[in-house]
């Protein structure tokens, strides 16, 4: 009962916090696929026990790592957050670093281009469990501004260099894309992934799980 208290609150929060970004009728838009969606995902492995090529951006970055003990109300690029998700971004940041996520960032200028969540223990995202050796990346957000540079591969390869470093029982880095979305899964096979299976992801209330269709050599 308590999950699904939480999903309501959030969901509630999410509706009101996206309405004053953009509009009532994009917002029911957004919301819907929390009550009821089905879609067809890439799963994306990258091998954390392989080197691969390091991928370069078009601009010079700065790729910062936060995790728990990370304050995000003193936060200078707070607002960035708010920009996109309003007050349910910043309450989201906050529930995943309490939970143990890694915010991998990355700033160009000492601005926020970009950002990626890695998930190490418990996995709850995936939409299905996953060995204690596998960790999960999800939520790559690159800002307008700055697409077309090469951003979201360099944060993928980031998270897999943070995750052979302090995480070496890790050996598999699993990711999710939605097989419309060219760019993104791209994006992750530049950073060393390979296509692993082709899964339907099933939302309903804001419960998801995703199911195996086809596996990939």
């Amino acid at each position: 009962m308590g999950r699904h208290n939480n999903i309501f609150s959030n969901g509630l929060l999410k509706f009101f916090s996206y309405k004053e970004i953009y509009g009532l009728a994009q917002t029911i838009k957004i919301m819907a696929k929390h009550v009821f969606h089905v879609e067809s995902m890439y799963r994306l492995e990258a091998d954390l026990q392989s080197n691969h090529v390091v991928p370069q951006s078009k601009i010079p970055l700065e790729i910062k790592y936060f995790s728990s003990e990370f304050d995000i109300d003193s936060w200078d690029h707070r607002g960035r957050i708010k920009e996109i998700r309003g007050d349910f971004g910043v309450h989201q940041f906050k529930q995943r670093l309490e939970n143990g996520y890694i915010l991998v960032c990355a700033f160009h200028n000492h601005e926020l281009a970009g950002f990626y969540w890695g998930e190490v223990d418990n996995i709850a995202d995936a939409g299905y469990e996953l060995g204690s050796d596998y960790a999960y990346g999800m939520d790559c957000f690159v800002f307008e501004e700055y697409r077309g540079n090469g951003i979201h591969p360099v944060l993928h390869h980031s998270l897999q260099r943070y995750l052979k470093e302090y995480y070496p029982d890790k050996k598999v880095l699993v990711s999710h894309v939605a097989t419309w979305n060219k760019k993104s899964y791209r994006g992750n096979l530049y950073a060393g992934c390979k296509i692993t299976r082709l899964e339907y992801s099933l939302v309903i209330m804001g419960l998801h799980k995703k199911f195996p269709v086809k596996y990939f050599a």
